[in-house]
């Protein structure tokens, strides 16, 4: 597993715990379903039982989101190179 793919784990977990809160287990978190959800959360899937699953639209929204979001905490965590 290379750096960049660790970053992106530890990042997913760390959205994780914020969407879940204390509730978030991180195996869930690390697991495709777990990853599916957040992406889903962030494309604005609320997340209900009685409401229809996330379709591919919201997904790929949450998917913008998260790579926008993931862009960012490299660009913080590293600092700003040309």
């Amino acid at each position: 597993m290379n750096l960049r793919s660790r970053t992106r784990q530890s990042l997913t977990e760390i959205i994780c715990h914020g969407l879940y809160g204390r509730h978030s287990d991180i195996t869930v978190a690390a697991s495709p379903f777990g990853k599916y959800r957040s992406e889903a959360r962030f494309g604005g899937w609320k997340g209900y039982a009685s409401r229809r699953p996330p379709g591919v639209i919201i997904l790929h929204g949450g998917w913008i989101r998260f790579q926008a979001l993931f862009d960012g905490w490299i660009l913080a965590k590293d600092g700003y190179k040309r």
